[in-house]
């Protein structure tokens, strides 16, 4: 009783804080658990990856084994890793084994193996395009950023590139990757003095 209203009324922000806090500390172990879990699972990929061994070369029956048993979502990331095994004769032999399995085919188990066979020919054929045009395309512009890294008179190199149009986003964007690469690796320097060669090149981008 306080008629004289000489006590405090009570405080309710200090719940609301206390709540807040608690709330703050839970968000904070729940992200930590995740990124422990994300990285675990990134390291069991890796894991996997590397445990994963590839057939020899002309092995095609190991090697439509090999990219048939792969779980969901590993082909793409194989493709890469296989492409020189993934030869005109491979898809020929893959094409003859689909049409084999098709006609072959007495029950629904094996017309569903047809069809994967089917489907991961396709997606072979279309994705051996595919990975062959992005090597194409990155090829170039590392071999232009190489040239002017290791350039001894990088102003000069660069006023040469600009006159032969060979700055363009592609070489950007791979020497931003470059930089991103270093900051992550400690290199500080190496990303600083990177980061200055981009400036430079940024006066001369083709848009």
């Amino acid at each position: 009783w306080d008629p004289e209203g000489l006590l405090s009324a009570p405080q309710g922000g200090h719940i609301s804080r206390r709540q807040i806090y608690h709330a703050r500390q839970e968000d904070e172990k729940l992200d930590a658990e995740l990124k422990e879990r994300a990285e675990k699972e990134r390291l069991e990929l890796e894991a996997a990856r590397e445990a994963r061994v590839l057939p020899a070369e002309g092995e095609f029956m190991e090697l439509m084994d090999f990219l048939t048993n792969l779980e969901e979502g590993e082909l793409e990331y194989e493709m890469v890793r296989c492409r020189p095994l993934i030869t005109a004769q491979f898809l020929d032999f893959l094409k003859k084994e689909v049409t084999t399995q098709k006609l072959s085919a007495t029950d629904d188990i094996q017309s569903q193996i047809a069809g994967e066979l089917e489907a991961m020919y396709e997606v072979l054929s279309a994705s051996a395009e595919r990975v062959d045009v992005d090597v194409a395309t990155l090829a170039a512009p590392a071999e232009r950023l190489r040239a002017l890294l290791s350039s001894p008179d990088k102003k000069a190199h660069i006023l040469t590139m600009m006159e032969n149009n060979e700055i363009d986003q592609p070489l950007i964007d791979l020497l931003n990757q470059n930089v991103h690469a270093a900051r992550a690796a400690g290199q500080d320097d190496a990303a600083a003095f990177m980061e200055k060669v981009g400036d430079a090149l940024n006066k001369y981008l083709i848009k």
